[in-house]
């Protein structure tokens, strides 16, 4: 089975352990983020479980900003080798990946290329012309 950002999100939530998961969102809430995201409350947070919580980081944040959070978050709390090992993870998934563009994640800014899109599209139409035009010679005027 391919690992996704949602596995290894989960995997990682899994192997804090009890203690350590209530630190990790306890930290998670009051987290440093762009300026575009808000943080996940603390009602949902409070009772949610590792897999509770790993679909609100990806259901708030998507799935690379929600891995960042969490790497983030998971240093702040001093699980710095668990937070290393899912960054790893997460690098090399995306690297495997390459070569099948990601969609962007909502609100992302998208680069667009006319000019390589005929690349992705096969040959172009053919284009319509006027056949007055097609014979370079103008119609003789009558008068």
């Amino acid at each position: 089975m391919e690992k996704t950002e949602r596995n290894l999100l989960l995997e990682a939530l899994d192997d804090l352990g009890e203690d350590n998961f209530k630190r990790f969102k306890n930290k998670l809430r009051a987290a440093p983020l762009e300026e575009r995201y808000k943080a996940i409350s603390w009602l949902q947070l409070e009772k949610g479980d590792p897999v509770d919580v790993s679909n609100l980081l990806i259901s708030h944040y998507g799935e690379r900003y929600g891995v960042e959070v969490t790497v983030q978050v998971l240093g702040d709390i001093n699980q710095r080798d668990l937070a290393e090992r899912l960054s790893r993870a997460d690098l090399l998934r995306r690297k495997q990946n390459s070569d099948t563009p990601e969609a962007p994640e909502l609100g992302e800014e998208v680069d667009f290329h006319p000019e390589q899109e005929s690349e992705t599209r096969g040959p172009p139409e053919p284009e319509e012309r006027d056949i007055s035009q097609a014979s370079g010679s103008q119609p003789e005027s009558t008068g």
